[in-house]
């Protein structure tokens, strides 16, 4: 019989435990959600300012609308346009990302349980990831989800690794704190619990 060392895992437990963990796939993010994502950072003190440098025309148009539906339909034109005259560039970054995320991404995800000592979500088969033309990256808890920039192809990997982090940060979160409200969760730390968190 063989002495298995403390902490290591058989080939059979390595490939059992990364059969667990969800995929990760980029696709072009929907314009409809492109849009509302525009308009929700605009309205951000927060986050609009990094959406005035990149796009001022933004601003403009927010201005000038008489009312959300308008801005909204504003929005999605200048999405649409940003869409069509940048369809290779964005394309071509869906390709690289996803080829260079099958590099390491089984890898990150088991690394991140490790770390964060839990488990992905049984019933969290896929995240996704959004090719977008949002200079912020949101992600989203309920789905899953996140955007990561065309324009940065350097630096896209980290973008995603980053964002999916949030996944399991808050899931852990939850469960050492599980009497916080899930609309804390839309601040890096949630804000009541901050100070008991021992560094």
């Amino acid at each position: 019989m063989e002495k298995q060392i403390f902490g290591q895992e058989t080939a059979n437990e390595v490939e059992s435990d990364i059969e667990k963990l969800p995929k990760t796939k980029f696709e072009q993010i929907d314009i409809g959600r492109e849009t509302e994502l525009f308009y929700t950072f605009m309205k951000s003190s927060r986050w609009s300012a990094a959406f005035d440098r990149v796009y001022p025309e933004l601003r403009e148009i927010q201005k000038e609308s008489k009312d959300k539906d308008e801005c909204l339909k504003r929005y999605g034109e200048f999405a649409e346009d940003i869409h069509e005259r940048d369809k290779g560039t964005m394309l071509s970054a869906q390709e690289y990302v996803q080829i260079e995320w099958e590099k390491i991404g089984q890898a990150f995800l088991e690394v991140l349980s490790k770390h964060f000592e839990t488990d992905w979500p049984e019933d969290r088969h896929e995240i996704i990831g959004y090719i977008s033309a949002l200079p912020a990256y949101p992600r989203f808890l309920k789905d899953y989800s996140f955007c990561v920039g065309y324009k940065n192809v350097a630096n896209i990997i980290e973008t995603a690794a980053h964002e999916i982090l949030h996944f399991l940060w808050f899931k852990k979160w939850a469960e050492v704190f599980p009497e916080t409200d899930k609309k804390e969760f839309e601040y890096s730390i949630p804000r009541g619990s901050a100070a008991r968190v021992s560094l």
